[in-house]
């Protein structure tokens, strides 16, 4: 009984969340789907998934998909390109192709580090702004209820 309590606690969970996302998606003007859809793109995952899950949604619009899709998929494209554009200098200029792979990848992880410093300050900054705006709500129903 306790496998099924915590399977059907899982299983809410995600009827939760998959109820609050199609919620967002559909009822969201077109400016915020596009930034839903493109803060999806920047996450590390398959685009299969998320093309499906957006499918199972049926109210997002082809623009908004179209521009979250396209600015979410910048970033990748440009690190791809470059990384693929340095690798074909250096075997241009002789380097051997296991040297090539070393230096591709230490550039790519150069790259990678300095996304993920970016997206811990994004997040951070959008933590506080979150932990403000809600402090600034309970002092203002403090203030109310006195």
């Amino acid at each position: 009984e306790a496998d099924e309590t915590a399977g059907g606690d899982a299983e809410n969970a995600f009827a939760r969340k998959w109820a609050e996302l199609r919620a967002n998606l559909a009822d969201a003007p077109p400016t915020r789907q596009a930034t839903l859809i493109a803060l999806y793109r920047l996450t590390p995952h398959p685009f299969s998934a998320s093309n499906y899950l957006f499918g199972l949604v049926g109210e997002v619009r082809l623009a908004p998909y179209f521009v979250g899709t396209l600015v979410g998929a910048i970033p990748y494209a440009i690190l791809y390109a470059g990384a693929g554009a340095y690798g074909r200098t250096l075997l241009d200029g002789g380097e051997a192709l296991e040297t090539v792979f070393a230096d591709v990848r230490a550039v790519v992880e150069s790259d990678l580090e300095i996304g993920e410093e970016g997206a811990l300050a994004v997040g951070a900054a959008t933590a506080a702004a979150y932990l403000a705006r809600r402090l600034a709500r309970r002092r203002d129903d403090v203030r109310d209820s006195a």
